[in-house]
């Protein structure tokens, strides 16, 4: 393999691990037969601890939203007074809507009840809070995936297709409390040690 492991992103949703790839299966399946009846509409919340693959559900549903359709995507990380009033964007994708000031959760409320009758306006969020913190009223307008931490055996045997001490890969799936980036992030740094200690060697 050769990305680093702290670059690594899933590339479909059979790559996802833990509870995630079983969101990912029921996701799949949804924006299929969401497309089959002509429509991309979907309106989805991933919530949960970070490092569960929130991000990455909601990246890999945006492109399938909008891939092959022509369809335009786009990733949000600040949301401005103007940005829901203009601009053609289709599918939307909204990065920790938790921590999205009040009067933007507004303005995002009121953009979903504008295009509730389009079938061709998609918006994705994440959410690493109880969604209990957001505006009751998101609560009747997105539908709500959680999204639970995965198994340390799970996380082991994504660690191991970098080819690390078994002993190394265990022990950071087991240290890292379920949050896959963190362990990509450890097993990094493992690399980087290891990589210069066989230099020193030779």
């Amino acid at each position: 393999m050769k990305t680093s492991p702290s670059l690594w992103q899933p590339e479909s949703y059979a790559e996802l691990i833990g509870p995630a790839f079983g969101v990912g299966e029921v996701i799949a399946g949804k924006i299929a037969r969401m497309k089959s009846e002509g429509s991309i509409a979907m309106r989805s919340l991933f919530h949960g601890e970070p490092g569960t693959g929130k991000s990455a559900l909601a990246q890999l549903a945006a492109l399938d939203l909008a891939g092959g359709e022509h369809l335009l995507l786009e990733r949000i990380s600040g949301i401005s007074g103007s940005l829901f009033a203009v601009g053609s964007f289709q599918v939307k994708l909204i990065e920790e809507l938790d921590r999205v000031p009040d009067a933007a959760q507004i303005l995002l409320l009121d953009y979903l009840d504008r295009t509730r009758a389009f079938p061709d306006v998609a918006l994705i969020g994440t959410s690493n809070a109880d969604v209990d913190k957001l505006q009751e009223r998101f609560q009747t307008r997105l539908q709500y995936w959680p999204v639970e931490k995965p198994k340390a055996d799970e996380i082991e045997k994504l660690l191991l297709r970098w080819n690390p001490n078994p002993g190394v890969a265990r022990m950071i799936a087991e240290t890292c409390c379920g949050n896959v980036r963190q362990a990509m992030l450890d097993l990094e740094g493992h690399l980087d040690v290891e990589y210069v200690r066989r230099r020193k060697a030779a």
